[in-house]
């Protein structure tokens, strides 16, 4: 599972959390802005949370969209699933 953080939002360093994943398991990019969480065996249809803190660096007034991929290794031929949230910037130096 990969986070790509967009331009305005800076990963808080052992934030990441996940069903049996410590905040030190998940290990975070800073030039790629990239945080990986270790692998996850998931049934089909099965739903985990996975999260983290960042702090925001954007300008108000910004719209930042946080993307994530889960790559598939069973199926090497088929694409990552992605999930994305949009999130208006209201006020700067947020956490």
């Amino acid at each position: 599972m990969e986070d790509r953080l967009p331009r305005g939002l800076s990963y808080l360093e052992g934030s990441a959390t996940g069903p049996d994943v410590g905040p030190d398991q998940a290990k975070y990019d800073a030039a790629a802005a990239s945080l990986t969480w270790p692998l996850l065996e998931l049934e089909p249809g099965q739903a985990i949370t996975l999260s983290l803190a960042a702090r925001v660096e954007a300008e108000p007034g910004q719209t930042l969209t946080n993307t994530a991929l889960l790559l598939r290794t069973v199926l090497q031929d088929e694409a990552p699933v992605t999930a994305s949230a949009p999130v208006y910037v209201s006020m700067a130096g947020l956490v």
